[in-house]
């Protein structure tokens, strides 16, 4: 082989290796997320499975109580018998003997209903935690995806009463209601609003940004908003189908966005209007920007702001 031919298949075989170790890190790097996820999923069925020893127990200590109750019940009922008895050996007061069994028997109803509501109480509160963290392990698979699901149901994207649940590409709303604002700002805004309209309608929005620009210090403890911000591997397209598909199960789900893709979902101006608020232009994503020409920090973020 001349040298001329030798020094062409070296640049070649070169840049071969380096495909070859750029497939082996990311490689790696899938396996460490990988064993992430399992990790968390198992905590998060150990918490399962935690609470439901505990409704077991809640269960077991209301069964204890009703038995209680009508021993009580039986033994008052025994002891109303022993009046009737003694009331007809000598002649007293029915009257009285039955007021003075009213009373107890009131009583006692109110005992009852106090243990009924404190147990009532008790179950919905087991009955919530079990419903968070199944929505918890839900959503951690919803963002380890990375390949693009199915189109969603556009009948799932209609708007549904008190109670439906948002999602929403927020980057696209913020730059189309606040397009002369610097994007930190118009994300903070949405925020507020968003959070307004949740308290106004009663339904639920998880809000989608492809970075965490202008959100330092924001909680995502807001009663009715959910903030998200995927991994840098995944695209906020990916997370709109994922979610999408999530709520979809249990709640009218309605998407909003102006991508290409998403049948039947809610533009961005439709939503704008909802919210109360007037868009100065159509969005960037519905003019065929993509996220990368909005103006943003980097894609640094691994994960949900908690």
């Amino acid at each position: 082989m001349s040298d001329s031919s030798r020094g062409k298949e070296q640049p070649l075989a070169d840049e071969l290796d380096q495909i070859i170790n750029r497939i082996k890190t990311e490689s790696v790097a899938l396996s460490v997320a990988l064993v992430a996820e399992k990790e968390a999923s198992a905590a998060l069925r150990d918490q399962v499975e935690r609470l439901a020893d505990e409704a077991a127990a809640a269960l077991q200590r209301e069964t204890y109580h009703v038995e209680r109750m009508e021993r009580l019940q039986e033994a008052n009922r025994s002891q109303e018998r022993e009046y009737l008895e003694v009331l007809a050996e000598r002649d007293l007061d029915v009257e009285k003997l039955r007021d003075r069994h009213d009373e107890m028997a009131n009583e006692w109803a109110v005992r009852f209903r106090r243990l009924a509501d404190s147990h009532a109480r008790e179950v919905d509160r087991v009955s919530a935690e079990l419903s968070m963290a199944k929505q918890e392990i839900e959503t951690l698979h919803s963002e380890v995806a990375i390949v693009r699901t199915p189109l969603i149901s556009a009948s799932n994207h209609l708007a549904g009463p008190s109670g439906s649940i948002y999602v929403v590409d927020g980057d696209a709303v913020a730059s189309c209601v606040w397009p002369d604002v610097d994007s930190g700002t118009s994300r903070l805004k949405l925020v507020a609003a968003t959070e307004g309209f949740g308290r106004r309608s009663g339904n639920r929005t998880e809000l989608l940004f492809s970075s965490s620009e202008g959100m330092e210090g924001l909680t995502n403890r807001h009663a009715f908003v959910r903030i998200r911000v995927p991994r840098s591997d995944v695209s906020v397209a990916t997370v709109l189908h994922r979610l999408g598909e999530v709520h979809s199960d249990e709640h009218a789900t309605v998407v909003v966005t102006d991508r290409e893709g998403f049948a039947g979902a809610l533009s961005v101006l439709r939503f704008a209007e909802r919210l109360g608020l007037r868009a100065s232009e159509p969005s960037a994503l519905a003019l065929g920007r993509t996220t990368a020409e909005i103006p943003s920090a980097a894609n640094s973020v691994g994960a949900e702001r908690s």
